[in-house]
């Protein structure tokens, strides 16, 4: 994967379904099938393996950067998930 590129949700998932050490997504939020690679990631690669920083906000939804469901599989998964309000970029 290049140093820059545009993300898109099925790339951001295919590199967390590649990912064979560890996993770290800052982002302003997610959608369902983000956490779903995510969830796998954390039960394929262990709990300490896999962390997450998302604007958990009720403003991120409105501005449809992602929704309350994902973050929630998240949570009942045991993902590490951590709240930075204001994040509007991403990084994986």
């Amino acid at each position: 994967m290049p140093l820059f590129t545009t993300l898109t949700e099925e790339s951001i998932c295919n590199a967390i379904d590649a990912a064979n050490k560890h996993v770290v997504l800052a982002a302003p939020g997610i959608g369902g099938a983000v956490a779903q690679s995510l969830a796998g990631a954390h039960r394929r690669l262990g709990s300490a393996a896999v962390q997450v920083v998302l604007d958990i906000s009720a403003r991120v939804s409105r501005l449809g950067y992602g929704d309350h469901q994902a973050v929630e599989l998240l949570r009942v998964s045991g993902v590490s998930l951590r709240h930075h309000e204001g994040l509007r970029i991403g990084a994986l």
